[in-house]
C-alpha cells in the first residue's frame, strides 16, 4: 500500500513491486483485496488476474485489450485516442505485447494527460498469477516490456505482478531488470502467521452450521482448540489447505465433526513428511478416495484440463497449452452421458473443481491441475493427456458406431416394409 498510494513520481523509486510467494499462501487473496481498496481511493487503473484453466486468461494475448478497455472504462474520453490508435494501425493487435501496450495504454494516457493536467488519472495496475500465463516465455515478454516501458520514465504508472517465484521469472527479475526499477516483496513463511490461518479457522463456525442446521452433534466437534492447532500447523503456511478443508467440510453431507475427525487422521507417508505440498495432497487424494466412479472422474477432469475450445485432438500433446473452459452440456455430448449426470459427477469433486448456475466449469486452484499433472503426486488419480484423449476418441467412435447402427436398423426396416 505505501507502494501503490505515492502520487508523486520520483525517478528512484521503482515502478513495479514484484509481489511473490508459495502456492496456495494467499497471494492471489492479498491482489484482490489491494485491487478492492485502491479502487475505493480512486487509484485503480486496471487489472488482470491470469487463470490457468481459463482460455481467456491464460495467454498473453488479450493483456493490453483489456488494459486499454478498463481504462477507457474508468476515463471516458480515453476511447476515442484508443480507438484512433486502432485506426493508425489496424493490424496493432498482431504486433508483440510492448507495442500494444504503448500504442493502446501508454500514448493515449500520455496525450490525454498533456490536455488534461488537472485531472486526477488513477496509475496502479496489478497483474495477478502471471505463471499461469501458459508460456514461460510469454510471462518473460510481459515483464521485460513492462520493465522497457518503466525504465523509459514517460509515465507514472505503477505495475504490481503477483505471482510464485518460478525460476524462470528470478532469472529475469535479477538477471535482466535493474534494481531500480522493480521492487521485490516476499509472501513466505517469515510474513505468514500460523495465529491468521488460526483465526481463519475459528472464524469458519457459523458457515459450517448454516450448511449443517441439523446437526447438533457439530457444536461438540467445534470449535476444537486441538483440532485447529493440528490444521494450523498441518496446513505449513498454506492458506489454500485450510480454505480446501472448510469448503470439503461445508458440502459433505457427513456429520461435519466427523468429516473433520477423518481429516485429521490423514497421515502422510514418512518418506513425504515435510514436504511443503504433501498435506494438501494427502486432502485431495481423500477427497477422490469417495468418488464412485474413477475412470469417468479422469475422463471428466481429463476433458477439462486438456481439451481445447475446438476439441481438437491433434493438437500438440502438452499440459502447457491453453485449455478450454467447459461446460456441462459440453461435457455430456462428449463422454455420451444424460442431462444432469455431468453435474452429479462433478458434484463429487467439489470443492476441487465446481461449476456455476450457468453450467460452466471450473477448477477452482492451480494446485488441483499441478497434482493432477504429477504423478508423484496423485498417485492412482493422475491424468496422462495421451491416455485421456485416447479414451475420449474412442468414446466418441462408439457414439458414431451406435448412431450408424442405428440408421442402418431403421433404413431395413423401411425398405423392409416397401
Amino acid at each position: 500500500m505505501e507502494w501503490a498510494t505515492q502520487k508523486t513520481v520520483n525517478t528512484k523509486d521503482p515502478r513495479i513491486l514484484w509481489f511473490y510467494g508459495g502456492p496456495g499462501t494467499g497471494k492471489s487473496a492479498v491482489a484482490q483485496t489491494l485491487a478492492e481498496t485502491l479502487h475505493s481511493q480512486n487509484l485503480l487503473l486496471a487489472t488482470f488476474f491470469f487463470s490457468r484453466t481459463d482460455s481467456t486468461r491464460n495467454t498473453i494475448n488479450p493483456l493490453a485489450a483489456t488494459i486499454a478497455f478498463q481504462i477507457g472504462t474508468i476515463i471516458p474520453d480515453l476511447q476515442k485516442l484508443i480507438v484512433k490508435a486502432l485506426d493508425n494501425n489496424p493490424r496493432l493487435m498482431n504486433e508483440p505485447f510492448e507495442a500494444q501496450l504503448r500504442n493502446l495504454v501508454l500514448q493515449p494516457l500520455a496525450e490525454f494527460t498533456t490536455d488534461n493536467e488537472t485531472i486526477h488519472i488513477p496509475h496502479v495496475i496489478i497483474l495477478d498469477g502471471l505463471d499461469e500465463c501458459f508460456d514461460p516465455e510469454m510471462q518473460r515478454q510481459i515483464i521485460i516490456s513492462l520493465a522497457g516501458v518503466a525504465k523509459s520514465g514517460e509515465h507514472p504508472l505503477r505495475v504490481l505482478i503477483v505471482s510464485r517465484p518460478e525460476d524462470h521469472l528470478k532469472d529475469v527479475f535479477n538477471t535482466r531488470i535493474p534494481n531500480t526499477i522493480v521492487h521485490r516483496l516476499a509472501l513466505d513463511g517469515s510474513c505468514i502467521s500460523d495465529n491468521d490461518i488460526q483465526v481463519f479457522l475459528q472464524d469458519q463456525p457459523d458457515t459450517i452450521k448454516q450448511a449443517h442446521p441439523k446437526r447438533d452433534s457439530f457444536d461438540k466437534g467445534w470449535p476444537n482448540p486441538t483440532a485447529i492447532e493440528q490444521l494450523v500447523r498441518r496446513s505449513h503456511g498454506q492458506f489454500i489447505h485450510a480454505s480446501m478443508i472448510i469448503k470439503y467440510v461445508v458440502s459433505s453431507s457427513a456429520n461435519p465433526a466427523g468429516c473433520l475427525d477423518n481429516i485429521l487422521g490423514l497421515r502422510c507417508r514418512l518418506e513425504d513428511e515435510g514436504m511443503l505440498s504433501s498435506e494438501l495432497d494427502l486432502l485431495y487424494r481423500y477427497i477422490l478416495s469417495s468418488v464412485k466412479d474413477i475412470e469417468m472422474m479422469k475422463t471428466i477432469v481429463g476433458i477439462i484440463l486438456f481439451v481445447d475450445p475446438d476439441y481438437d485432438f491433434f493438437a500438440r500433446l502438452t499440459s502447457s497449452q491453453p485449455s478450454a473452459a467447459q461446460t456441462l452440456p459440453g461435457i455430456e455430448m462428449l463422454v455420451g452421458l444424460n442431462r444432469g449426470q455431468a453435474a452429479r459427477h462433478i458434484s463429487e469433486l467439489h470443492p476441487m473443481v465446481q461449476y456455476d448456475n450457468d453450467g460452466n466449469i471450473f477448477v477452482s486452484h492451480a494446485t488441483i491441475t499441478e497434482f493432477f499433472h504429477d504423478y508423484n503426486r496423485s498417485k492412482s488419480f493422475h491424468l496422462d493427456k495421451k491416455h485421456i484423449l485416447n479414451t475420449l476418441v474412442d468414446r466418441c467412435l462408439q457414439v458414431i458406431r451406435n448412431g450408424m447402427l442405428y440408421f442402418l436398423s431403421k433404413w431395413q426396416y423401411m425398405t423392409a416394409s416397401l
